[in-house]
């Protein structure tokens, strides 16, 4: 669990104290602030781990 700080088309830098190594698949369930509906879910895979968090790339999304 944690909170999406930066997304794109292509990836998102999430904020979690969770750590998951990288290149593991993972799954994404985006919700907003505004509305407690989901907005999207997405397979993405880590490619890189911080301190504050994890960079995720999406494997597809609807442009691809």
């Amino acid at each position: 669990m944690g909170v999406v700080e930066n997304l794109s088309m292509k990836g998102a830098y999430v904020k979690s104290t969770e750590k998951i190594p990288v290149d593991d698949p993972v799954m994404v369930t985006i919700y907003t602030y505004s509305t407690p509906n989901l907005l999207c879910d997405l397979r993405a895979k880590v490619v890189r781990v911080s301190e504050t968090g994890m960079g995720l790339q999406f494997e597809k999304t609807l442009l691809d």
